[in-house]
């Protein structure tokens, strides 16, 4: 293996923003992080990805004899449903009507829609479509729209024993729906992000849901510690108060079956069940590198949800360290991580996303591609970095997303008030930023990095969807 090669970065000065000019020209790339050409014999490119097909198909038309249900392979567990005029009507007077179709699992890419009929338009009133539920209904994603005289929409995520929904998004309607017109709602969703609308059957092409694309997020402490990322399960309909009817239920999804991860690290956590790695969990509930345990580079993997789908989503909080006079405080995300066998012996690679205080006012992110016999000095191939404005909590929420092979979507927030930092103007992209790798990494697991184990992280979450 080729050894690291020092990259010195040029002297740079901001004009109009508050860092000293003495510091930002201290902002070098150290040694250890280094760029260097990825060594072809490990970092061999794969064939062109063509993203799965959503192959999987149900449906119901509700075109049937009038019934006090809706038969299999429904299953209704709140309120009432049955069949009248070849629709689902559900009872006028239940707070609560629930149903999900159980004959399809849904995969990591679907996209689920209804044609709904308004049928009241009273206050409190919402009709919707029910996705990523659990069998028995108890952890389950809504998309509900008002058909009141307001104009709202919701996605919720209710967790049977919260004590209330988890609102994960919510916004207004271009016009309020009209009693007694036909609408389409559909959710389609991908592993990371959802896309809500509802349409009028006489104008399909507006979408009424303003700001309907969404971010799914998979870790929230709004909802119990038990909870994990809602991911497969099945869709369903939804009304409350006889608010619609429903025809035309339809599914289409990839035959995947993803699945996902959340941890707390809560004190006295055992990371050995989970995690590979000399880090421990502490009594305030966050996970660290075990002090002196080694001498750099702390890798903690994650052991069971391997990365070997079409997608992955990857999230982790990180308390990150004060600025202690070195740049090089690396700690973050690591995935595609494996070792695999080769004629010189082992080899591991991965990618990092990591950030680093630069100074005491700014900090560097890279996404960096690392390749290299595990015994010796590895190979950084930097994709893309950036500066931003250190964050005055020094916290930050770090998140991969992969739709494809090679293409990752890049967000750092900040903790403490859920905005997306502010990049350093003329020194790399604003947040949030997509990247791609010509030659790209697959597989492997995810998990957690720290150069000098200076940092420290909790509420990590990933999901992934398997081979197809």
């Amino acid at each position: 293996m080729s050894s690291a090669r020092s990259l010195k970065r040029p002297s740079w000065l901001l004009a109009g923003v508050a860092i000293a000019a003495a510091l930002i020209a201290s902002l070098f790339l150290s040694p250890e992080m280094a760029t260097a050409a990825v060594n072809g014999s490990t970092g061999a490119s794969t064939s062109a990805f063509t993203a799965p097909p959503r192959s999987a198909t149900v449906s119901d038309s509700f075109s049937r004899a009038d019934s006090s249900s809706l038969g299999s392979p429904w299953a209704t567990f709140t309120g009432s449903w049955g069949v009248s005029g070849n629709s689902a009507v559900p009872d006028a007077t239940s707070l609560d009507n629930l149903s999900l179709n159980t004959s399809l699992q849904l995969g990591s890419s679907f996209v689920v829609s209804a044609d709904v009929t308004t049928l009241q338009n009273q206050g409190a009133s919402w009709l919707g479509l029910v996705f990523n539920s659990k069998s028995d209904a108890t952890d389950r994603y809504e998309f509900r729209v008002s058909t009141g005289v307001g104009t709202g929409w919701q996605l919720l995520r209710r967790t049977w024993g919260a004590p209330s929904a988890d609102v994960v998004a919510s916004g207004s309607l271009a016009t309020s729906l009209v009693k007694g017109s036909t609408y389409t709602i559909s959710v389609d969703r991908t592993l990371t992000a959802a896309s809500l609308s509802i349409v009028s059957t006489a104008s399909p092409s507006t979408n009424l849901v303003v700001n309907g694309a969404v971010t799914i997020p998979y870790a929230n402490t709004k909802i119990p510690t038990s909870s994990q990322p809602l991911v497969g399960g099945y869709a369903g309909i939804y009304s409350n108060v006889g608010a619609s009817s429903f025809r035309n239920f339809a599914v289409q999804s990839t035959t995947d079956a993803p699945v996902g991860l959340t941890d707390w690290f809560n004190p006295g956590t055992d990371l050995h069940d989970t995690w590979n790695g000399n880090w421990q969990t502490s009594s305030s509930g966050i996970v660290a590198p075990i002090p002196g345990s080694q001498s750099q580079d702390y890798l903690l993997e994650q052991k069971h949800v391997a990365l070997s789908g079409a997608s992955f989503s990857l999230s982790g909080d990180l308390n990150a360290p004060a600025f202690s006079g070195s740049s090089s405080q690396w700690n973050g995300l690591a995935f595609n991580e494996s070792v695999s066998a080769n004629a010189d012996g082992p080899v591991r690679q991965m990618y990092r996303f990591e950030v680093s205080p630069a100074n005491g006012s700014a900090s560097q992110w890279l996404l960096q591609r690392v390749v290299g016999d595990v015994s010796s000095q590895p190979d950084y191939g930097v994709i893309a970095s950036g500066y931003f404005y250190t964050s005055a909590s020094n916290a930050y929420t770090l998140r991969v997303d992969s739709s494809v092979p090679g293409t990752f979507a890049l967000q750092i927030t900040d903790t403490a008030t859920g905005k997306l930092v502010s990049a350093v103007p003329g020194y790399g992209p604003s947040f949030p930023t997509t990247v791609t790798d010509p030659t790209p990494l697959s597989g492997g697991m995810a998990g957690l990095y720290s150069y000098r184990g200076d940092g420290s992280f909790d509420n990590v979450s990933i999901v992934s969807s398997y081979s197809m």
